[in-house]
């Protein structure tokens, strides 16, 4: 783990971040896009629309922050749902 995302994980682990767009209030956005190997437009966008991370992301970013890829998967999955749910743009119900 980078210890420069320890205030994320304790973060995720306390269940203070319920979405994944809120990581960067802990931890600028430059790091993650830095880390990423991506530009920072290109990071704006991938937190603004999740569904466009993909699956070797979610490992890559759950690595840097030291926890488990079920926590990031669920801060990318809700911030999807919740997103959906203001724009009421799906079709799909929540369980």
């Amino acid at each position: 783990m980078d210890e420069r995302y320890l205030s994320v994980k304790l973060a995720i682990e306390t269940h203070t971040i319920t979405e994944f767009r809120q990581i960067v209030t802990y931890a600028p956005k430059t790091w993650l896009a830095n880390d990423l190997n991506k530009n920072t437009d290109r990071m704006t966008d991938l937190i603004d629309h999740v569904e466009k991370l993909s699956i070797k992301d979610l490992f890559r970013i759950s690595t840097l922050l030291g926890v488990d890829h079920y926590s990031v998967f669920y801060l990318i999955s809700n911030q999807y749902l919740n997103d959906l749910d203001k724009n009421d743009q799906h079709n799909y119900t929540r369980p």
